[in-house]
């Protein structure tokens, strides 16, 4: 009986401490707190025209023209988002860089910034038609914006990019048959699109 009663008080024992261990282990957290009271520092705003669609080349044979409503290829796409490039960022901090960026990047002339976590979808295409015979091709691009940025908080420091974009598009039609006329940043997105196409 005696061996019986240590035996039993021993399994009791390894028990207890087996439930003891489990019960340590699962009240630790699974993450660290996030940083919230940092403070973000952006460098310039950059902007440029971003390829996102390009039509096949469109053969119109009719002397006065034609609809321009081939389906086109999507080439290019984009999210706003803050990527962090070393260190790491939560959810609340990356909010707080993205409104800093969209705060930084308003312009009188153009739209705000797109809502952080968008992701660009082709759009449905806008009713162009030519004005004569000719093998055309037309594009679709977006005006792309990126703000570096450096996020202090405590002693953790993050470094990384803002990538967004401004709502509304830019469309062109031009001939593989022409040479490129278009001035500025648009003659860049042509000359891209006749590579491909051309």
């Amino acid at each position: 009986m005696t061996l019986r009663t240590g035996a039993l008080v021993g399994l009791l024992l390894l028990a207890g401490c087996t439930h003891s261990g489990e019960a340590e282990v699962a009240a630790r957290p699974s993450v660290e707190p996030e940083c919230t009271g940092g403070k973000a520092t952006l460098g310039d705003v950059e902007e440029h025209l971003l390829l996102t669609e390009v039509s096949p080349i469109i053969e119109v044979t009719a002397a006065a023209g034609g609809p321009l409503d081939a389906e086109k290829e999507w080439v290019g796409d984009r999210r706003a988002e803050v990527v962090a490039l070393v260190g790491t960022v939560g959810d609340a901090s990356r909010k707080k860089i993205y409104q800093a960026a969209v705060t930084k990047a308003r312009t009188d002339a153009g739209p705000d910034l797109v809502e952080l976590g968008a992701v660009y979808e082709p759009t449905d295409g806008s009713s162009l038609t030519s004005e004569g015979p000719g093998s055309v091709v037309v594009v679709e691009a977006i005006r792309a914006v990126d703000v570096d940025f450096t996020y202090a908080c405590g002693v953790l420091l993050t470094e990384g990019t803002v990538t967004s974009w401004r709502p509304g598009g830019w469309t062109a039609v031009f001939s593989c048959d022409e040479p490129i006329d278009t001035k500025g940043e648009g003659r860049a997105i042509i000359a891209e699109a006749r590579e491909m196409r051309c």
